[in-house]
């Protein structure tokens, strides 16, 4: 039976780590977690006495003076000797259902050439909102099996890459890693700025072996003021997307993988019928011009009238369409479908 530690940082927020120490206190596991690593980053004495609650958790808290960068303190975490076998890391303003860390485990036994297996992320605005946003990896969409939605799937290293050139695939909170490869791998997030650290430790985790995805909600993911992306421009947002596209693909050519090659060889068999959810995703994360530029654009769209009808169907969904009269929407509705057929279906 491998040996779990989970790692948890904290800063400043009592409230929210009790919260993310009751998941993890009520994780459904054939053992017992080896060691829960809390670490106040913050200097907030609370966080001690959160951690004096959960006395039947094995905690091991200690307090970073002076406080670290995030990515530093990522990484220390990640790299601290004697974790167990296997590492699942919780942010502290998230948290995990019942059956996360077994899940992810059993995905390791099943898949011993996985280098860590991640659950798919629910973005939700507290613990009793109604519904949440489930995220996964770009390349799900294009599993042409319908367990695909519901079975743990192994990802091959090129396609995660592939995904991690497009958006963030994974979140930290949803990860379990084995911690053989954590040395050499979490290297980059200590180098990395906050906006790239993820993406790019999943991207180097890529390049040494497969994931294990299981595709089932069981990290749920804050979303709140405190938020990087909350607390960003969208400018600035932008620019670090285009930023760590081009670290991706460099990092991805060390390893001798083209990903725009990869998508080519995702996206032909499907072109002409491609997930709208998919579609969408390459042209918010990406944008039209890098996808022009790496000749993707044509296995997208069915010419430039159906890309801008897109880009004005989100617009329009957001500003225009609560107050456009009946008539003017059935119209567009109609528009949008034509346009959304191959060519060879439109005739009549």
């Amino acid at each position: 039976m491998s040996t779990v530690t989970v790692v948890i940082p904290t800063a400043r927020r009592p409230g929210m780590l009790a919260t993310a120490l009751a998941s993890v206190r009520a994780q459904v596991l054939a053992a017992p977690l080896d060691r829960v690593v809390v670490s106040e980053n913050g200097g907030d004495p609370r966080s001690r006495e959160v951690c004096a609650r959960f006395a039947d958790l094995p905690i091991d808290y200690c307090i970073q003076d002076p406080p670290l960068p995030p990515v530093n303190h990522a990484h220390r975490l990640l790299t601290l000797p004697g974790l167990g076998e296997r590492v699942a890391f919780l942010c502290d303003d998230d948290w995990w259902a019942p059956g996360h860390l077994a899940t992810l485990g059993q995905a390791l036994d099943r898949h011993p050439a996985a280098v860590g297996a991640f659950a798919a992320g629910g973005y939700t605005d507290s613990e009793t909102a109604v519904a949440c946003q489930r995220y996964w990896p770009a390349v799900m969409w294009l599993r042409g099996d319908p367990g695909a939605t519901v079975e743990t799937q192994l990802l091959p290293g090129d396609e995660v890459l592939a995904a991690c050139w497009v958006h963030t695939p994974f979140h930290f909170s949803s990860m379990l890693l084995r911690t053989s490869i954590l040395h050499d791998a979490a290297a980059i997030v200590r180098d990395s700025h906050p906006a790239h650290a993820d993406r790019l430790l999943f991207a180097r985790l890529a390049l040494l072996g497969p994931v294990a995805f299981a595709p089932a909600v069981s990290a749920l993911i804050r979303r709140h003021e405190g938020n990087y992306y909350r607390l960003t421009v969208q400018r600035e947002i932008q620019h670090a997307h285009a930023v760590v596209r081009g670290l991706v693909t460099n990092l991805a050519g060390q390893g001798g993988v083209n990903v725009t090659a990869v998508w080519r060889r995702l996206l032909e068999p499907r072109q002409g019928a491609l997930p709208t959810d998919l579609v969408n995703l390459l042209w918010d994360y990406v944008g039209r011009e890098p996808l022009e530029a790496a000749g993707l654009m044509p296995l997208l769209s069915r010419g430039r009238a159906h890309y801008w009808l897109k880009r004005w169907e989100r617009w329009s969904w957001q500003v225009l369409v609560p107050w456009a009269p009946p008539i003017l929407h059935r119209t567009y509705l109609r528009l949008r479908d034509r346009l959304a057929r191959p060519p060879e279906s439109r005739a009549g």
